[in-house]
């Protein structure tokens, strides 16, 4: 009987053409170490013929090292069960082909590992007609192997997959020429630690594709390839890599993270980059924006997208960031623009965050707009318009800041739905809230929407909110037909809405006063507190004795209380309604026991900083900011201390004593190659205070300057442009170490405009002076110096001069925080305001 039915089966084999008479064999690998694939035994059953249509199996759980890998043809390859399987050939080159049989051909299930390591270089290919499905892991390290699929979409890293390009790897790990085989689908993820990138072929060809949902970490210090590529999700997750990308062809993201390091993304050219999907930077971490060129990056997802994280993310002033995204932005962290916003399609959110356009920052807007707050710099009196609005319209406002301190920052954000303060039958459905601390005046326009408009527009003024009062002004201009309100000269920040009059109507007025001792001597440094209205307002008298305070609104109530360490005054405060302008409030104060020292008081300590190094009362809008950084400290001593170093330093850092006391200082070190005394400085700084003509006491003090009998005995032999140049030159390059040979012509054209000898040596020296190389090689020596004049008023003893600027120039290059501490919690500086010392050196060691 088994005969008759085997010749049966044969006749019905032959009769329908069978493919083949015998089923390929499967190979289970017995081993749980390190065993040789070519040792038959390792196999179950014996393999002792290979065969090209072969099936090995690995799924004994173990963690096996498989050597000896020849080239040789297999028809599947298969790895499950958790188990751990690392293959190396004795052979560099050898070539593991997997020709393919029914089902997936090259298989490495969740949990299992598939892994090559040898320097001896291992080809997987996956041939035509084969596919590969891989749901574990794979990682090739040590040397230059290969995964290669010969047809599109040849294999697939599953949802929860990962390949690792590892340690030591290198070359391209999925080969060069047959595009599109590789594909990680959603929620595989490609670790890149070493070697090449994996898209093999020139851009925009590529032998890898990335699906939405995948993810590349970049877990190496390479470089990754971005010009020309597009991505997934992109992570980079290394705390020592400093990586820079480059290059002018798109490269497009989804969700870009930086998880551990700093991306460079310079990226140039547009129409640019595409991100989109999130924007996440870690704390400590870095993402910047910073082309060497122009270039765009576009935020062009097709859902919400969002940028959050406590790390540090920069915008360049090359750097253009374009929304075009109708699902919008949302801000989880303060931004800072620095160079182009280009609002194209979708509106930014910021929430409780602001997004800042610095003073080179540029919007530019076709649709949408900023819902939340939106800050501005003004580096100077200019007009700028703020886009913001809300969830149902666009309703910016432009400032006109037309007087002030600058740079000033100025923050606006809109709100939906009428003022709670208002009759909202007759407002505006919106408010803004503007924000400012040294923008004195500007010129205010209000855009509303048709649909805001309730009750009659025609009776509108544009009214402030202010400590819940509302104001409105009969000045204000509204313009029915571009529902657009504007109101000039406008000198508090608050909230402000449209809508018909409402009382009372504002009328500002001065207040303003004066404070004696009881021996009739002024007292300058009291501080004064004006509580009522909007909110309590600070000023402090001047070394007369004097104070004011601008724009007071009348039909108020008002307490002013006066206030220094160490006196008491009489009355101790006054309360008063103001019904105009009122220039009698005076008090008279007497010393008291010695208990504090005024320099802890905000306002005192500002106001000895404009004095000691600007040479000047405070102007209002300056105390008020710099004065406001210290009281956010509250009772934070470590803030406190933090901060008046911070504003001490800025001090001498600002533009405006660069331009006077650093302008004075460099008159003398390089015209007369020697270092002024104070007694000097503070004479000739009090020529060149900062004013609307400082350009003009610069001028002549400068020309007086060339006059002074130690000047012109210096260069009396120096009567010709050429001659004066080398003069001047020799005189730097002695006191300074600085070579101004390479601008000689430009000192001789500047000394050749002059029309006397005198103005020509004048314009030749201040061209010399302003030279960056000189600037730089003086700042830390005027520095150092001008500390003992600032704190101290007086000449340097040499001792403390050379031990700071070794310091600053060898010890801890630039490391001005320490001198500033150093000099503001000195005994001999407090002593200068009271005998009571509070701080010491010792904090400057925290």
């Amino acid at each position: 009987m088994k005969r008759v039915g085997f010749f049966l089966a044969a006749a019905f084999c032959m009769a329908v053409v069978c493919s083949s008479v015998s089923a390929q064999t499967t190979y289970t690998w017995n081993q749980t170490g390190t065993a040789a694939w070519t040792t038959s035994t390792n196999w179950t059953p014996t393999r002792t013929t290979p065969a090209v249509d072969d099936v090995l199996v690995f799924n004994n759980g173990a963690t096996t090292i498989v050597t000896a890998v020849p080239t040789q043809t297999i028809g599947q390859l298969s790895v499950s069960g958790n188990t751990n399987v690392t293959l190396q050939t004795g052979a560099a080159g050898n070539t593991l082909t997997i020709a393919g049989g029914t089902g997936t051909d090259l298989s490495v299930a969740a949990g299992s590992q598939l892994n090559v390591n040898t320097a001896n270089a291992l080809i997987i290919n996956v041939a035509t007609g084969a596919t590969g499905s891989i749901s574990g892991s794979m990682t090739l390290s040590a040397g230059a192997h290969r995964l290669t699929a010969v047809d599109a979409s040849g294999i697939t890293f599953q949802s929860g997959a990962t390949f690792t390009e590892g340690t030591s790897f290198s070359g391209n790990p999925f080969g060069t020429t047959n595009l599109n085989s590789i594909v990680f689908a959603s929620g595989s993820t490609f670790i890149f630690i070493a070697g090449s990138n994996p898209f093999g072929a020139a851009q925009p060809s590529s032998v890898v594709v990335f699906q939405t949902g995948s993810l590349f970490s970049q877990t190496g210090t390479g470089t990754p390839a971005f010009s020309g590529r597009t991505y997934a999700n992109f992570e980079l997750n290394n705390a020592s890599a400093n990586v820079t990308v480059t290059g002018g062809s798109a490269v497009s993201i989804d969700n870009l993270t930086i998880t551990a390091g700093t991306l460079n993304f310079n990226m140039t050219a547009t129409p640019g980059h595409s991100i989109k999907g999130n924007i996440t930077v870690a704390s400590g971490q870095t993402l910047n924006f910073a082309p060497a060129t122009a270039g765009t990056v576009n935020l062009n997802g097709s859902s919400a997208q969002t940028i959050s994280g406590a790390g540090t993310l920069t915008f360049s002033t090359l750097s253009t960031i374009n929304v075009n995204n109708a699902n919008g932005i949302t801000l989880q962290k303060d931004i800072t623009i620095n160079g182009g916003l280009t609002l194209t399609a979708g509106n930014i959110t910021t929430g409780a965050n602001t997004l800042s356009i610095s003073s080179t920052g540029i919007v530019s807007r076709t649709s949408g707009h900023i819902i939340g707050n939106l800050k501005k710099n003004f580096p100077a009196a200019a007009t700028k318009t703020f886009e913001v609005g809300t969830a149902n319209g666009y309703s910016p406002v432009t400032v006109n800041a037309t007087a002030g301190t600058f740079p000033a920052d100025f923050t606006v954000s809109a709100t939906q739905g009428p003022h709670p303060a208002v009759n909202a039958a007759t407002s505006i459905q919106r408010y803004w809230t503007l924000t400012n601390t040294t923008i004195s005046s500007a010129d205010l326009t209000f855009q509303y929407l048709a649909g805001d408009v309730m009750g009659t527009e025609a009776n509108y003024r544009v009214i402030r909110i202010s400590g819940g009062t509302p104001v409105s002004f009969p000045a204000s201009i509204i313009n029915t037909g571009a529902h657009t309100a504007s109101l000039a000269g406008v000198t508090g920040f608050s909230d402000w809405t449209v809508g018909e009059n409402v009382a009372p109507t504002a009328a500002p007025a001065n207040l303003s006063g004066r404070i004696i001792t009881s021996d009739g001597a002024p007292l300058g440094g009291v501080v004064l507190a004006l509580n009522g209205g909007s909110h309590v307002r600070m000023t402090i008298t001047d070394a007369s004795g004097y104070y004011s305070f601008g724009n007071v609104m009348t039909d108020q109530f008002y307490t002013l209380a006066p206030m220094r360490v160490n006196y008491q005054f009489s009355p101790g405060a006054a309360s008063f309604s103001m019904v105009g302008n009122r220039a009698d409030a005076n008090f008279t104060a007497t010393a008291s026991a010695m208990v504090a020292n005024p320099l802890d008081t905000p306002e005192f300590f500002v106001r000895q900083q404009y004095l000691d190094f600007l040479g000047r009362e405070p102007d209002q809008g300056g105390l008020d900011f710099w004065t406001a950084k210290l009281r956010a400290c509250g009772v934070d001593s470590e803030c406190m201390r933090q901060e008046r170093i911070n504003v001490s330093a800025a001090f001498f850092q600002s533009d405006e004593f660069q331009q006077t006391g650093s302008f004075v200082y460099r008159l003398y070190k390089a015209g007369l190659g020697r270092q002024l005394s104070y007694q000097e400085f503070t004479a000739d700084r009090a020529q060149v205070l900062d004013g609307n003509n400082l350009d003009a006491r610069k001028a002549a003090f400068a020309d007086a300057f060339v006059q002074r009998a130690e000047f012109t005995q210096k260069y009396q032999g120096a009567t010709t442009a050429e001659g004066f140049a080398d003069a001047l030159i020799r005189t730097m390059l002695q006191s300074s170490g600085v070579d101004l040979s390479a601008q000689r012509n430009a000192l001789v054209s500047r000394y050749n405009s002059g029309a006397t000898l005198d103005q020509s040596r004048a314009l030749a020296l201040r061209e010399a002076i302003e030279s960056a190389s000189f600037r730089q090689a003086e700042f830390n020596r005027a520095f150092v110096l001008t500390e003992y004049f600032g704190y101290l008023h007086r000449n340097v003893d040499g001792g403390g001069y050379d031990f700071w600027l070794d310091v600053l120039n060898n010890r801890v290059p630039g490391n001005y925080r320490s001198m500033v501490c150093a000099f503001i919690t000195s005994s001999e500086y407090q002593r200068l305001f009271s005998s009571v010392v509070t701080h010491s050196n010792g904090e400057c060691s925290q």
